[in-house]
């Protein structure tokens, strides 16, 4: 029986565990930053479980080309011929980390995500996945023969951002001539929300009042509960996103516009993901961001289906189509068990 590593490479820390007879043992979690490689990294885990293994099924933070990835956001190049030397391996397997997302959800049960509406789910039909992180993440999952799944990857977020509304239109225009091209990975990731912020900030309340009156006005009737909130604390220097749904919660209204503008472009961007490839079998969200726990309460309270519908000719479509905020726990390994299982397939 084959010996496994498996590996969830992020930009912060590198994830291994065991896979073997279809269970997953002797997982570990170590900051990238304490290794000059990952081929450094593995011989530590290996070391530390005593371990040696047959392949490695690998999932890591960046675009794959000729069988490699450089990791997006540190040095590490991860490259599958040089490792299977190396190692002397029977296989290597790499895949774009979002690609885990998406394989990670196949098996999602009733409690693992939260409903945001729809009427018809197809079971075999093709799903998108879209996380909101340090960029923004799109794959779609296709069901083939033998009732297997492929994951296709995508770089859908780097779309150009779209518009439903006269405040959004004005905004877009803001954003355009401060970053220049606004794709909707602009907006919809944690940099995103915070130039968002910045920017609203920036202009003020009377360009607010003046040019985003609508959106205003919505986002206040919906976010009440949060409004009502009696904000107790000066409004610090926001650095981090995290920041931003803090104040939100404490009930600034500045932040809580933000995070209006932020949910109405991700169901603009979940409606033209939904149509793309006819995800009838539903659009599911992730990530971090979108899991804080007040960051739900935002969502589950913001008009989702009637921004997601809003398409022309082909609202009545969108209508059946679900979309879900998930909250499984452990996507990126139940990715790479998944591959794991299928091996014969991948």
């Amino acid at each position: 029986m084959s010996i496994f590593l498996l590996a969830d490479v992020g930009g912060t820390n590198v994830r291994f565990a065991l896979y073997q007879k279809e269970e997953v043992v002797a997982a570990s979690t170590f900051k990238i930053r304490h290794f000059d490689s990952f081929e450094s990294a593995v011989r530590s885990f290996l070391a530390q479980t005593n371990s040696s293994v047959d392949g490695f099924i690998i999932g890591a933070a960046g675009i794959k080309k000729n069988n490699a990835i450089q990791l997006t956001n540190y040095r590490w190049n991860i490259d599958a011929l040089l490792l299977k030397t190396t190692f002397r391996l029977k296989e290597v397997i790499l895949v774009n980390d979002f690609s885990l997302q998406g394989l990670g959800l196949i098996d999602c049960e009733v409690a693992d995500y939260i409903s945001l509406g729809g009427t018809t789910v197809s079971p075999n039909g093709t799903r998108a996945v879209i996380g909101a992180g340090t960029g923004l993440g799109v794959c779609f999952l296709v069901q083939e023969k033998g009732n297997v799944w492929r994951v296709f990857e995508s770089e859908g977020g780097h779309t150009l951002i779209g518009s439903i509304s006269k405040g959004m239109s004005v905004l877009n225009q803001a954003l355009s001539e401060k970053i220049g091209y606004v794709s909707f990975e602009r907006i919809l990731s944690g940099p995103g929300l915070l130039s968002l912020y910045r920017l609203l900030k920036e202009k003020g309340q009377n360009w607010i009042d003046e040019t985003l009156k609508e959106e205003l006005q919505s986002m206040q009737t919906a976010f009440s509960f949060a409004l009502q909130n009696q904000v107790t604390a000066k409004e610090f220097t926001v650095t981090e996103p995290t920041d931003i749904t803090d104040l939100a919660q404490q009930g600034h209204q500045t932040a809580l516009l933000c995070w209006w503008l932020f949910l109405k472009y991700l169901a603009v961007f979940c409606s033209d993901m939904a149509v793309t490839l006819k995800t009838t079998g539903g659009v599911y969200l992730v990530g971090n961001l979108l899991n804080h726990s007040f960051a739900r309460k935002l969502i589950e309270r913001f008009p989702f289906r009637e921004t997601f519908e809003k398409k022309g000719v082909l609202s009545s479509y969108l209508k059946q189509i679900p979309v879900c905020l998930t909250v499984k726990k452990d996507i990126p390994l139940a990715g790479l068990k998944y591959i794991a299982h299928h091996l014969n397939n991948w």
